[in-house]
């Protein structure tokens, strides 16, 4: 398990809800993982701490890195920073 702090763009029409599963590009390619947090769903412009699991990442991201969010290769929705 990851944590992580995400920020959503505008441009996601629909709330984040904890079990989501965006991808991530990391390395130039997309992978799936699983966003989780506690309280309400994120919405637009807002900025919250999750947690991620990566089944194939863990002790692979550094502290500090920057990942892009997608829903799909052609929508990026949002960035994550790894704590």
């Amino acid at each position: 398990m990851i944590t992580a702090r995400i920020t959503l763009y505008s441009n996601k029409k629909y709330p984040v809800k904890s079990g989501y599963r965006p991808l991530f590009l990391i390395c130039g390619n997309y992978y799936s993982g699983v966003i989780t947090f506690e309280g309400e769903d994120i919405n637009q412009n807002e900025t919250r701490s999750i947690n991620i699991d990566f089944p194939n990442f863990q002790n692979q991201l550094k502290k500090g890195s920057l990942l892009k969010v997608f829903e799909s290769p052609n929508n990026e929705i949002g960035e994550i920073l790894i704590l």
